[in-house]
């Protein structure tokens, strides 16, 4: 009620803190915003449905082809919640680690991690 009072219209609501953009292009308002292609979770329905409600260009890709679909162009950025960036990393260059921690992987979700190794 509170929203419909100041012209706004509620679409959803989550408690996950600001939704942080980024982007290698520039986007000074919500139009040039809106042509921008991002990123959508396949996973996650509602992520994608939530894209296009907003009127953005979603692509969906799993977060690991991030880097390399804002290096070629496929996308041009990417939202994110503080909640989710806190609890992702992608790692380059895994024989490293590999080499000094066996099966690492393998500890890590026996904790809980989900765990992706990228062709």
């Amino acid at each position: 009620e509170a929203f419909s009072k100041r012209g706004y219209v509620l679409l959803g609501w989550a408690d996950l803190g600001w939704i942080h953009f980024f982007s290698q292009k520039r986007a000074r308002n919500l139009d040039e915003l809106k042509r921008l292609k991002v990123t959508c979770a396949p996973s996650d329905p509602l992520n994608a449905e939530a894209i296009r409600t907003f009127g953005f260009s979603g692509v969906p890709l799993a977060w690991a082809d991030v880097p390399k679909a804002l290096e070629t162009g496929m996308i041009d950025g990417c939202f994110e919640t503080g909640q989710s960036a806190r609890g992702r990393s992608i790692i380059n260059n895994v024989e490293q680690i590999d080499r000094g921690y066996e099966e690492l992987d393998t500890r890590l979700r026996a904790l809980g991690a989900k765990i992706e190794r990228a062709a």
